[in-house]
């Protein structure tokens, strides 16, 4: 009776110890929950450990505690669907915060533009770049201008009925990456087929306003080389998204001009037109008497379209 009870005693410590090693065995990691966009704390969210089969869900602070082991993955639900759902891996430390995107969410991030957009929508603080360096940010929850580059341009606006140049604090720019907008006009301006036929280069200056609502008006062109090249250079513009800040000069909004120098030239060794010839279509001006200074403007990057070789089936450069 005494060995069997003595065996009982042993059977019962040893399964004891064993609970006691199972329950070391786990890691309670604490956790909290937060949206990643205004950092507010997220409760009722599940989180969801594969090893233990165990749930946890966040009380109104955003904390959850669960048994699991470092480098176990932990699933994330929002049973609402307000949130999207993610995976984690537990990292190495016993509490740790985990954000998450609303529904619909995607952040973008390239060398032009980085910010939030919410179901295609741009949300939030989004900043741009020029040349890889900051030159404006902008709040699209309230339309703020965050951040603009200082800049001591002087600027073609329209103050007290004619056109002039100022220095301004709050000067009218393209509402995005500078880089982005000229990489899309160039993209979006056709070579001409009639420009490719006859063999003809040369510049044309294309010229917008920006209203008082950011938005461009009254584009014209000055030097028209004719050959199709008008329309090329308008419709391009076109293309390009119709967004800008607007000038300010004292306490209101003023229009502004500016103006794109756009070249069409050919690569050296391309075919020409023919009788292999490149006709050089010069300004039709006397550099005395340049047309485009009468113009009060604002001069931007310079547009420069080189075809490297005229054949059939160059489909991309031509219109």
């Amino acid at each position: 009776m005494l060995m069997t009870s003595n065996k009982t005693l042993f059977l019962v410590s040893t399964f004891i110890l064993l609970a006691v090693s199972l329950t070391h065995a786990q890691t309670i990691v604490t956790g909290k929950i937060v949206d990643i966009t205004t950092g507010q704390a997220l409760s009722e969210i599940e989180v969801a450990s594969a090893r233990y089969d165990t749930t946890a869900w966040t009380n109104k602070r955003g904390y959850f505690q669960i048994p699991c082991e470092k480098g176990d993955t932990l699933t994330i639900y929002d049973k609402s669907e307000s949130y999207q759902a993610r995976q984690i891996v537990v990292p190495t430390t016993s509490y740790f915060m985990i954000e998450l995107k609303p529904a619909g969410m995607e952040l973008v991030s390239n060398k032009h533009e980085q910010g939030q957009l919410l179901n295609g929508y741009k949300r939030g603080l989004w900043h741009y770049y020029d040349n890889g360096e900051k030159t404006l940010s902008v709040n699209y929850d309230n339309s703020a201008i965050e951040f603009l580059k200082e800049d001591t341009t002087s600027y073609a606006v329209f103050v007290d009925g004619e056109w002039t140049y100022k220095q301004l604090e709050h000067y009218p720019r393209y509402l995005g990456s500078y880089d982005e907008f000229h990489a899309i006009l160039h993209y979006s301006i056709l070579f001409p087929r009639d420009l490719i036929r006859m063999g003809v280069e040369g510049t044309l200056h294309l010229m917008f306003e920006v209203d008082t609502l950011g938005k461009v008006t009254n584009t014209f062109i000055i030097n028209n080389l004719g050959l199709n090249t008008k329309k090329s250079a308008i419709e391009g513009l076109k293309k390009v998204p119709n967004l800008w800040i607007s000038a300010e000069y004292g306490e209101r909004k003023v229009k502004s001009r500016f103006h794109i120098p756009v070249s069409f030239t050919y690569h050296e060794g391309s075919l020409k037109n023919e009788k292999g010839e490149i006709k050089k279509l010069h300004q039709n001006w006397d550099k005395r008497m340049d047309p485009i200074k009468e113009y009060v403007s604002t001069p931007l990057q310079e547009i420069i379209f080189t075809l490297i070789e005229v054949r059939r089936d160059v489909k991309r450069s031509m219109k």
